[in-house]
């Protein structure tokens, strides 16, 4: 019958070792990253909190060895990017608009003569003829 396997209980004896800080990470996912990279130098880590800051700890008789492991201008952990918002406040519409002040401080706009508009016209005109031909045939 299903399900008669799932009342046992198996007690794992807790990991007594001391632990100790190993790094400070700016986030999680650099911590991790971090915690990945010395398992596979062959050093235990586990992700931990100490101040409401993330750290990697590491026990405390594989320190040492964990100093050797990790060195971090050869892991290539970088922190993330920093977090943009998705929401377009009006700060930013006034921020792009003085932009694009800087960019053209004389305010002026570009002026078409009336015979450029024409061809300009005549062209997107004949461009899409074009398209509807060539779809039309094919």
């Amino acid at each position: 019958m299903a399900g008669n396997d799932d009342t046992d209980i198996y007690w794992i004896e807790r990991d007594s070792r001391e632990w100790v800080m190993f790094t400070h990470q700016p986030d999680q996912l650099t911590a991790r990253m971090t915690c990945t990279y010395l398992e596979t130098g062959g050093v235990e880590a586990r992700v931990g909190s100490l101040g409401g800051r993330y750290c990697v700890e590491v026990p405390a008789a594989q320190l040492e060895l964990a100093f050797t492991v990790y060195q971090p201008v050869d892991s290539a952990i970088m922190p993330p990017m920093a977090e943009s918002s998705r929401k377009t406040g009006i700060h930013t519409g006034q921020r792009l608009r003085d932009e694009m002040r800087k960019r053209n401080p004389s305010g002026r706009k570009l002026h078409l003569s009336l015979g450029m508009k024409w061809v300009l016209r005549l062209a997107a005109i004949a461009g899409l003829a074009l398209l509807l031909l060539l779809f039309f045939q094919g």
